[in-house]
């Protein structure tokens, strides 16, 4: 994969246009080839970086040649299967976020249950609380209608 942004188009035009009017000698040569290849390499790791984040995960070996194996069968990677799995409705990642409002909602009213119950000595904290806790409440409503 080239860097898209990158001067040059290999690194025989890298060395013509370093070495314009000059004959250099094997040893600057060689210098100059392990500085094209610095520069190349910090290109494409910039690039490699604005494309998208990496994440390494470790799994046992039993679950890695299972999906090896999936990925066999339908003919494509590994990384795809797993990628696959996140887009799609109905796996844990999708029942963990629209889980999570839900699950804030009921922390919410037991607080609010607790403060009717039990209130608190200074009445400006006691607003405070329940107006943030009304607050969080709309929010996951929100998040949850969307």
């Amino acid at each position: 994969m080239k860097p898209t942004d990158f001067p040059y188009n290999s690194i025989h035009d890298y060395l013509d246009q370093i070495f314009i009017d000059e004959n250099p000698d094997a040893q600057k040569v060689k210098e100059a080839k392990r500085e094209y290849w610095k520069l190349y390499n910090r290109y494409l790791k910039r690039d490699q970086r604005r494309q998208g984040k990496t994440l390494h995960i470790k799994l046992p070996i039993e679950q890695y040649q299972k999906i090896q194996q999936m990925a066999r069968n339908q003919g494509t990677t590994a990384s795809s299967i797993i990628k696959s799995w996140i887009d799609q409705p109905g796996t844990s990642y999708h029942r963990m976020s629209t889980a999570l409002p839900i699950e804030i909602q009921r922390i919410c009213f037991d607080v609010l249950h607790t403060m009717e119950i039990r209130p608190v000595a200074h009445v400006d904290v006691q607003k405070s609380a329940y107006n943030g806790l009304l607050a969080i409440l709309t929010l996951t409503e929100q998040i949850q209608q969307s």
